[in-house]
């Protein structure tokens, strides 16, 4: 199986090492820009039908093989979403709305569920992970889109806070990536984008 970076304005292909496993509904998260030196790719593999045991697989560009970690730990959910790395680490939404967080060290990889912050929304949403303006913002979405609420991570208190606003940022989300990005054209902002909505069927928070 072939994984690679692919940036659509300039067709650049940049491959990560092939493999042969197959992961049902990866999702990707990666610590810097693809032509960086320090980048490191990593997804979640759950080989168990009781969510007992994680593997981490992980690579960097220009590696031969992908490297792999098990995770035994029972107290997490991992959800459908992407991870985002924040602060030197990968950060987790499970499905619960709690945050998970794992470091891979040289010396020792760790994963870590935080008690705080609480989850700000209870029930079965649509949830994301995005880093936005040096913030980590998360996004729940109510069944066929009756709202969509935002709220960032208050480190001093750890909590979650509700954005009311974006600002002039943009947000794309999506199960397998998620991003941010400062609005070039007007009438974008304070926005997020859907892959599933078309044409105007677009979500602001307000």
């Amino acid at each position: 199986m072939s994984t690679f970076f692919f940036n659509p304005f300039t067709q650049a292909l940049l491959p990560l090492a092939d493999r042969s496993f197959h992961i049902r509904n990866p999702c990707m998260g990666f610590s810097s820009t693809p032509d960086s030196s320090e980048c490191v790719a990593v997804e979640i593999e759950d080989k168990t039908a009781n969510n007992s045991s994680f593997f981490v697989n992980y690579c960097s560009p220009g590696n031969e093989d992908w490297d792999e970690w098990e995770l035994e730990y029972a107290n997490f959910s991992f959800d459908c979403n992407s991870p985002v790395f924040y602060k030197g680490a990968f950060y987790y939404l499970g499905k619960e709305g709690n945050l998970g967080i794992l470091k891979l060290n040289d010396e020792e990889h760790s994963f870590e569920v935080l008690t705080k912050p609480k989850p700000p929304c209870n029930g079965n949403f649509q949830k994301f992970l995005v880093e936005c303006n040096g913030e980590l913002l998360s996004i729940f979405v109510a069944p066929f889109g009756k709202w969509v609420r935002v709220f960032k991570l208050n480190e001093s208190k750890m909590t979650w806070v509700r954005v009311e606003d974006l600002g002039n940022y943009m947000l794309y989300v999506s199960h397998t990536s998620s991003m941010s990005a400062i609005v070039k054209s007007p009438g974008m902002e304070n926005k997020i984008y859907f892959p599933r909505f078309y044409g105007e069927a677009l979500s602001s928070i307000h």
